[in-house]
C-alpha cells in the first residue's frame, strides 16, 4: 500500500509540473488524485469499523446539524450520475435516519461508485473552496503540496477511529519526489 500511495502521489506531481495551469487539465489532475487517494484509503482501512464509527456519530448528530453537513454534501452528491443518486437514495431531502439505514447496507464497493462517480469538476471546485479558506499561506503553495496538505487534513479527521493515517512529505529543492512516512 505504501509504495501504491508513493508512486501515485511521485506520478501526480510530475503531472502538476507539465500543465496544472489549463483548467481541464488541472480539473482531471485534481479529480483523478482525490478520486486514487480515496480509493486507496477506502482498500486500507477496516471498513466495518470505520463504517460503524460514522454511523454512530450520525446517530449523535442532531437533525438541525444534519441538515447543515448533508446540505454540504448534497453540492457534490447532486453530482452525481442520475443512476448513482436513485441506487443509493439520495435526494436533497434525505433524513439522518434514511442515510444511516442505506450505510448499514452500503458495501465497500458502493461507495468506490460513488467516489468515482463525482465529477472531476465539482472536486476541483471543492477543492478550490476549502484551499481557499485555509488562507493565503496554503493558496501560494503547488497544486501538489496543496492536495498534500488539504489530504493530510481529510486524514487527520479520518484517523479520529485511531488507525493510523501515513503522512506524505515532499522534501524540499528540486527534482525530489514525495515520499511516505
Amino acid at each position: 500500500m505504501k509504495r501504491f500511495l508513493c508512486c501515485f502521489v511521485l506520478i501526480l506531481s510530475l503531472s502538476f509540473s507539465v500543465s496544472a495551469e489549463e483548467p481541464a487539465v488541472r480539473e482531471r489532475i485534481i479529480g483523478s488524485a482525490f478520486k486514487g487517494l480515496a480509493n486507496a484509503y477506502l482498500a486500507s482501512c477496516d471498513f466495518k469499523k470505520e463504517k460503524q464509527r460514522y454511523i454512530e456519530r450520525l446517530d449523535k448528530t442532531s437533525d438541525e446539524d444534519f441538515m447543515v453537513r448533508y446540505g454540504s454534501y448534497w453540492l457534490l452528491i447532486e453530482k452525481l450520475p442520475v443512476r448513482i443518486k436513485i441506487e443509493n437514495g439520495f435526494s436533497q431531502t434525505m433524513t439522518r435516519e434514511q442515510l444511516i439505514s442505506r450505510l448499514r447496507e452500503i458495501r465497500r464497493e458502493d461507495l468506490q461508485e460513488i467516489i468515482n462517480g463525482v465529477p472531476d469538476s465539482a472536486i476541483s471546485k471543492e477543492f478550490d473552496r476549502r484551499i481557499k479558506r485555509l488562507g493565503k499561506k496554503v493558496e501560494k503553495n503547488d497544486l501538489a503540496q496543496q492536495i498534500q496538505i488539504l489530504w493530510q487534513r481529510i486524514l487527520k479527521k479520518a484517523g479520529q477511529s485511531g488507525e493510523k493515517t501515513h503522512k506524505v512529505s515532499r522534501p524540499q529543492g528540486k527534482g525530489n519526489s514525495p515520499t511516505l512516512n
